[in-house]
């Protein structure tokens, strides 16, 4: 089941020299794509999808998002930002480069990884598999999330920053409240050596209640 209105009028003209060299001028790359009010649901998902808003503005320098305001399920996401090089990105595949402000006042962790299979969790004795992080992205993100719910577990009013580049992922100035404490936390995962990859975490936790952190330990 799918509806929404779609408004797109895009038009790109130039050579590739010219984007190499950064003469944006001499390349035609105008327009914009606008998504609004669109709902998807499918029997595949157990959740529906919703774009109430979505615009972005194409030029030569950057591909930018004006606005984004949709949800998945009950997880509701507002953001902007843009995507800068797209073209030599797309045409010559280099490092994409951009970055993003994300806000939500709920986000349903729960819902999105979907119902855990018993059986499945019971028979799983595998070691983790490794999770590669792209070679050719260099992407920033500023997330603002008043709750997040995972397991039985809200974590409140979480914020930092992620920076995903040369095939790691940077946190920074991370925190949430969480067991009436809070815990602001710094790191990275790098994967770069794919035989051994590395997680570096660093904690700063005050004032959890004792009770409720060993109940959900």
């Amino acid at each position: 089941d799918l509806q929404g209105l779609l408004n797109a009028d895009v038009s790109m003209a130039g050579r590739m020299s010219d984007v190499e060299a950064q003469r944006y001028d001499k390349f035609k790359a105008a327009g914009s794509l606008n998504l609004k009010g669109m709902n998807y649901k499918s029997d595949s998902l157990p959740y529906a999808i919703g774009i109430n808003d979505l615009l972005f503005n194409f030029s030569p320098q950057a591909l930018e998002l004006v606005n984004y305001d949709g949800n998945v399920g009950r997880s509701d996401i507002k953001a902007k930002g843009r995507i800068d090089n797209y073209l030599q990105w797309w045409l010559k595949d280099s490092t994409l480069a951009g970055s993003f402000d994300v806000a939500s006042n709920l986000f349903d962790l729960n819902e999105l990884m979907g119902p855990a299979d018993p059986a499945t969790a019971a028979a799983d004795t595998q070691s983790m598999s490794l999770i590669e992080v792209p070679k050719k992205i260099n992407v920033r993100v500023n997330a603002n999330v008043k709750k997040v719910v995972y397991d039985d577990m809200n974590l409140e009013n979480c914020r930092g920053g992620l920076h995903v580049h040369d095939e790691r992922v940077d946190l920074s100035d991370m925190f949430f409240n969480l067991f009436q404490g809070s815990v602001a936390m710094d790191g990275s995962y790098n994967t770069q050596d794919k035989a051994h990859p590395k997680v570096d975490l660093h904690y700063d936790v005050k004032d959890l209640d004792i009770e409720e952190t060993v109940k959900y330990a």
